[in-house]
């Protein structure tokens, strides 16, 4: 995958000092943009819970 080549920016938009693949998997969930999109799908519907089915 492309774990080992995307390294993110920390919290002070500097170059972090590991890779996608050297993170511990908590940390690379909360802020990788799968668990961003879901979060706001999830806040999304339990602000309209009449689309629930």
């Amino acid at each position: 995958g492309w774990d080992p080549i995307f390294q993110p920016d920390n919290e002070q938009g500097q170059p972090g000092d590991k890779t996608f693949a050297e993170m511990d998997k908590t940390i690379k969930n909360q802020i990788s943009h799968r668990s961003q999109s879901l979060k706001l799908v999830k806040d999304y519907f339990e602000k309209h819970p009449e689309y629930r089915s």
